[in-house]
Parts: C-alpha cells; sequence; structure tokens
C-alpha cells in the first residue's frame, strides 16, 4: 500500500490570529447578518469561559471552532489525513504574564474539529487514538493563539471512512429524532388549542 506523502511521524498546526481573521472574514460573508465576531481568538476557550454557558451556547460556540478547526486543517492541507494512534502536544499562547491554572485549558473544541466527523485529521478523540495528551501555557508577547504537535502518529484510512460513516448516520438519526419531536410539540399544541 502506497504511503501518503503527508503521513509522517509528527505532525504540527498552529491557530494563529492571521489564520482566524482569514477565517471570519469567510464566516462574515457567509453570514451577513451577524455583526459580532464568532470566535474571539486564536486561542481555545479556557474551561471557565464555556462551562458557564448555557447548553444552546455552548453548541453553537462548539460548532463555530468545529467550523474554524477544517478551516485550519485545510489551510495545511491535512484533510482526511486519519491519525488512529498519536500522542499529542498542545501549547497555548498567551500575550498576557497572568497566572494560568493548566487544567483550564484543555482544546475539546478543536479535538471535536480534528474528528473524523469534520476534517478527518484524526480518528477520533478517544484514549484509543489520543494515547497522551500534553499542556503547556506559553507567554509571547502580542500573540495569542495555539499549536498543536502531534507525534509517535499512525494512520488507518479504512478504519476513518468508516467511522466517517458511523458519525454522519449518526447526525443523521440525531436530526430526524430532532426533526420528529418538534413534529409531536406542534401537533400537541394545536390538539391542546382545539380543546
Amino acid at each position: 500500500m502506497e504511503r501518503d506523502l503527508r503521513e509522517k511521524e509528527t505532525i504540527e498546526i498552529e491557530f494563529t490570529e492571521e489564520l482566524l481573521a482569514e477565517w471570519t472574514k469567510k464566516y462574515m460573508k457567509k453570514h451577513p447578518k451577524i455583526k459580532k465576531k464568532p470566535i474571539q481568538f486564536s486561542s481555545h476557550p479556557s474551561l471557565n469561559t464555556w462551562i458557564i454557558l448555557r447548553r444552546p451556547m455552548m453548541n453553537v460556540l462548539k460548532q463555530k471552532w468545529a467550523d474554524f478547526t477544517e478551516f485550519v486543517v485545510d489551510y495545511y492541507g491535512l484533510r482526511d489525513l486519519g491519525i488512529s494512534k498519536c500522542k499529542c502536544k498542545y501549547m497555548v499562547f498567551k500575550d498576557s504574564k497572568r497566572r494560568s491554572d493548566v487544567d483550564n485549558y484543555s482544546p475539546k473544541f478543536i479535538f471535536d474539529g480534528f474528528s473524523a466527523e469534520h476534517s478527518g485529521l484524526i480518528i477520533d478523540d478517544s484514549s484509543d487514538c489520543i494515547e497522551e495528551l500534553t499542556i503547556k501555557i506559553e507567554y509571547r508577547k502580542g500573540q495569542r493563539g495555539g499549536k498543536f504537535i502531534f507525534y509517535n502518529c499512525e494512520y488507518d484510512k479504512e478504519l476513518l471512512e468508516t467511522t466517517k460513516q458511523k458519525e454522519i448516520a449518526k447526525t443523521e438519526k440525531r436530526e430526524a429524532t430532532m426533526k420528529e419531536n418538534k413534529s409531536k410539540r406542534k401537533s400537541s399544541k394545536k390538539i391542546k388549542g382545539v380543546h
């Protein structure tokens, strides 16, 4: 089997303010009624920021980050790479020397965007695929963002395709259920309105 030129033992991806600005331009063009930037900074929001959000707002933020992550993966030409096993180092770049708790910087939304359901860089974000995650916070004057280094990488294109199909089926089922539930609620309201 021929190996993909992108399949290396180490893969590096950086989230920068420049990439965020480029993605934001595209996002705003697609959603012209939106006036506020969809994502504020190119570094993943801290746990303290997103855990206080209501579930619908958290899901909206999660989807925006998945979209931005797909954009970044495409920028590096790494879509559907299919990393099946690796170790990962995540470096958070901060422009402030203020103390930060490292455990607040789990890159959950970005990993969702890396998964088979979105960009296919990795099969999924389970411990079967990401065997180890190291988080480091680094001060960089005037710079925000983050950098991922995937190392000891193994690849499995077949597993990527299988996982992608399962995720698509799951999403379709979830959407059908939501549509059905919405229809039932409408019917229920009509019946209640009649009596």
